[in-house]
Order: structure tokens, then C-alpha cells, then sequence
């Protein structure tokens, strides 16, 4: 069908922008509450992380995913009403927490995800050991490491991350825990997680009830 769907679709609820000017999305984001993953299949990243702990420790969190955004309309625009969008569901569900797969570059290996792990401990953007997420069983990375020395840079050591998951962490958004490996895609998955109450001043706009008067 040339476009990318799965199981898990049916059971989500799916946030769209839409260009009315041509009546095309130009925007995307799913959506999985835990209420619903309960009573369904599940949340798709149960598929490479053990998600015990977010079932017993956050009753009301949501998984998001499958972000996607048409070429034409990537100078943020979009992003920021997806964000918004984002941010009218939180509230009316009442939702703590957002979560999903932050997924590396296709070819990055375990000694950078090591590195992009240790940044994110040494800098406050790793969640706390209740709910800290590790893979499931197989889907380890090879040759990472929890524990490394990073190398002396000036300046921030956030400048070492990925740009779209220093955009993430820059919100406010925490690494779950390891990386696992994603077999389908053949890339390096982190488990990402967004709490609703600790967003950071640079994300407030896009949320209704932090928005100016």
C-alpha cells in the first residue's frame, strides 16, 4: 500500500495536521493510553523494552510515536502544532506522562549510544531508578556501556547528543534507561519519557494551559 502501518494503528487515536488550503496532512503523531494498551495489545515499544515498571508506577501515561512531517512544511510550524496538539490531549486525558522510542541514526554504533547515555546521566536527563526501563531480553546493544568516561569539551556536553534528542531533552523530556537494539529497522532505539509537570519553560507554549492570557 506504500504506506507504513501496523497492529497497533487500530488501537491508537491519531493526531493530524492538516493544510486546509490543499486538504492534505502535512502532519502526524499516534497515540496509546495506557488504558488502552491494557485492554489491547500492549504498547508497541513493549516490543523492544521491559515496560513493567511504567504499567505498576504510571497508571496514566500515553506512548507516542510515528512522528512524521510532509518535506514541504519543516520549518517548525508543524512541529509546534503537533506539540500543541500534544498538549490539548495530555489535558484532556488527564495524561502524566508521554512516552516512545527515540530512535539513532541507521549505521550509529553502541560506543555512541554509551556516550549519548552517559551525557544524559552526568546532566539531571535520566529518569530515577523506579522507573528506569531496560531492554527486553535480546535486545541489548552490543558493545554498550553504562558506565564511561566522556571526553573534556568546552562548553555544554549536551552539544555531544543527537540534534533531535537534544530538541527532546531540551523540553524537559528524560532517557528511560539503556538502549535496545531494533532488528526491524536495524537502528539503536532509547527509551524516552515526558512528564507533564516538569516541562521546562521552553516547551510551555505549546501546552493550553501554560499558554499567556
Amino acid at each position: 500500500t506504500q504506506r507504513d502501518r501496523d497492529e497497533y494503528d487500530a488501537h491508537c487515536e491519531h493526531l493530524v495536521v492538516i493544510d486546509k488550503s490543499t486538504n492534505c496532512v502535512v502532519g502526524t503523531y499516534r497515540m496509546m493510553r495506557a488504558e488502552k494498551a491494557r485492554n489491547n495489545i500492549g504498547f508497541y515499544a513493549e516490543t523492544e523494552f521491559n515496560l513493567s515498571k511504567i504499567y505498576a508506577q504510571l497508571p496514566n501515561a500515553a506512548e507516542i510515536g510515528r512522528c512524521c512531517i510532509d518535506a514541504g512544511y519543516r520549518s517548525g510550524l508543524v512541529m509546534n502544532m503537533l506539540w500543541y496538539g500534544l498538549g490539548l490531549y495530555m489535558e484532556k486525558y488527564n495524561i502524566s506522562h508521554l512516552f516512545g522510542c527515540t530512535s539513532l541514526n541507521k549505521g550509529d554504533t553502541g560506543e555512541q549510544a554509551s556516550l549519548i547515555y552517559q551525557v544524559c546521566k552526568e546532566t539531571g536527563a535520566l529518569v530515577s531508578d523506579d522507573i528506569h526501563i531496560t531492554p527486553q531480553p535480546g535486545y541489548e546493544v552490543k558493545h554498550f556501556e553504562n558506565t564511561i568516561v566522556l571526553p573534556t569539551i568546552s562548553g555544554n556536553p549536551k552539544r555531544l547528543l543527537p540534534s533531535l534528542l537534544r530538541g527532546y531533552i531540551a523540553i524537559g523530556t528524560k532517557l528511560g534507561g539503556e538502549p535496545a537494539y531494533d532488528p526491524e529497522f536495524d537502528v539503536i532505539d532509547f527509551f524516552t519519557i515526558f512528564e507533564y509537570k516538569a516541562i521546562s519553560k521552553a516547551a510551555k507554549r505549546f501546552l493550553p494551559s501554560q499558554r499567556p492570557d
